[in-house]
């Protein structure tokens, strides 16, 4: 890494990759990350073998990988 290069902290550098989200109850999601706003997080998903994107909310997140 040269002087030049800062390392990105944070989930908001990982747009368009895959997350996985852990909410307070334990359940995990996994998808790809579209959007983030200051509440919400939007979130590619498949159910029934298609894309769907989901809103989640920031409130409900223990911690994301």
């Amino acid at each position: 890494m040269g002087t030049s290069e800062k390392k990105k902290y944070g989930y908001i550098h990982k747009i368009g990759e895959n997350i996985s989200i852990c909410f307070l109850d334990g359940k995990v999601m996994k998808g790809k990350l579209l959007k983030v706003f200051q509440y919400e997080i939007i979130l590619e998903t498949e159910k029934n073998g298609e894309a769907v994107e989901v809103t989640v909310f920031k409130g409900a997140v223990k911690y994301i990988i």
